[in-house]
């Protein structure tokens, strides 16, 4: 029997730097005590030499809103970015949605040097047809893995 689990779909998908999101609990006292108060992660196929020691970017410029935590990815694949909000549970859903994407943001930018915009008008006419593709893509970042 074959499992396949994130790391062998990637590794299928030929995507040595895939997204590799996950929320971890947060460790106040009150363990998790909800959503908003979880550290998000993202892995960076990139050496800790090349990304630094400052938040990138998109997550520099959110500010003293959330605590950014670097550090080497497992087995020297890549690095980790970690952060969470530090209003914790009682956070704004928006803040948490800003964050996710932050984090999104800043593995495109230091893996590619750009952010892939998937919203750009297509080559395609808007049809009923594809009118589903058209609202998940519109709302593709707002949510959901990393």
């Amino acid at each position: 029997m074959i499992r396949r689990g994130v790391g062998a779909a990637a590794a299928a998908a030929g995507t040595a730097g895939a997204l590799v999101g996950r929320a971890v609990r947060g460790d106040g006292p009150a363990g998790r005590s909800g959503a908003r108060d979880r550290w998000h992660a993202v892995t960076v196929n990139l050496p800790p030499a090349e990304v630094g020691t400052a938040p990138p970017g998109p997550l520099a410029a959110l500010g003293d809103s959330v605590a950014v935590r670097i550090e080497p990815a497992p087995g020297g694949k890549g690095t980790e970015l970690h952060a969470r909000l530090t209003g914790g549970p009682n956070a704004p859903a928006e803040q948490e949605r800003a964050l996710r994407a932050a984090l999104r943001e800043a593995k495109q930018r230091l893996e590619t040097g750009e952010v892939l915009e998937p919203t750009r008008p297509g080559s395609t006419e808007p049809t009923p047809l594809n009118a589903p593709l058209r609202l998940v893509t519109a709302h593709g970042r707002e949510e959901g893995r990393l």
